[in-house]
C-alpha cells in the first residue's frame, strides 16, 4: 500500500522552509532548485493535494507536525529518509490506519 519512502518522497517535494503564506509551497518552490528536481512540478497543486489528503484521512495533526519539523531543516536539498523520521512515521501510520479502515477512499488509491 503506502511505503515510508513513497510518503517521504511526496513530503519532501513540498515541505521544509517557513514561508509567509504557505510553507509547503515555499519549500516545494525552493526544492525545484535542487539537483534532480522536476522543474515541471506544480507546487501549488502538490501542496493542495497533500493538504486535502491529510484532511480527508483525519491526519491533519500529523501532516502539520511533519511540516513543522521539516521547516526547521537547514538545507531543503539535503532532506533524507532520516529527516523528521518520527513525524513522517506518525503520518504514515495515520494514513495506513485510515486506509485499512476505508480502503476504497480516494486518498488510499495512491
Amino acid at each position: 500500500m503506502l511505503s515510508r519512502l513513497a510518503v517521504l518522497s511526496a513530503l519532501t517535494i513540498s515541505f521544509a522552509l517557513v514561508g509567509c503564506d504557505n510553507p509547503c509551497v515555499e519549500t516545494c518552490t525552493a526544492q525545484l532548485e535542487c539537483e534532480g528536481a522536476d522543474p515541471e512540478t506544480n507546487c501549488e497543486q502538490v501542496c493542495a493535494d497533500q493538504q486535502t489528503a491529510a484532511e480527508d484521512s483525519g491526519c491533519t495533526n500529523e501532516y502539520d507536525n511533519v511540516v513543522d519539523c521539516l521547516a526547521g531543516t537547514d538545507d531543503v536539498c539535503a532532506i533524507t529518509e532520516a529527516t523528521c523520521k518520527d513525524e513522517i512515521d506518525a503520518q504514515l501510520i495515520c494514513l495506513v490506519d485510515y486506509c485499512n479502515n476505508f480502503p476504497g477512499e480516494a486518498v488510499c488509491q495512491n
